[in-house]
């Protein structure tokens, strides 16, 4: 092959490259926005999350001291004009210990 032929394959190609890179620079660079945007996108809800996680455990506290002033205002007399009965079968559930040690 000559040297005239070499430069014209080289320059017929050209812009098939520039045009594959070209694509290839396009799909990257909308990748990298979509993860950035997906990125502020979790971050945004997170906060969220933190701000109502916030507020369900204010609710839970204020129903925990409601709870509590109403069971020690509340007489066995009382209980049961509103149709609470005492439990015959308790059962007790215990968590044991994080770490164990195996011996075996």
């Amino acid at each position: 092959m000559s040297r005239a032929n070499q430069v014209v394959g080289v320059v017929s190609t050209t812009p098939k490259i520039m045009r594959t890179l070209m694509v290839l620079t396009a799909v990257l660079f909308v990748v990298y926005i979509a993860l950035i945007a997906r990125t502020v996108f979790a971050g945004i809800q997170r906060h969220a999350l933190i701000s109502e996680t916030r507020d369900i455990a204010a609710n839970v506290a204020t129903l925990e001291v409601e709870y509590l002033q109403l069971s020690r205002s509340l007489s066995r007399d009382e209980a049961a004009a509103i149709g609470l009965t005492e439990s015959k079968n308790i059962l007790y559930a215990k968590v044991g210990d994080a770490l164990t040690l195996n011996t075996n």
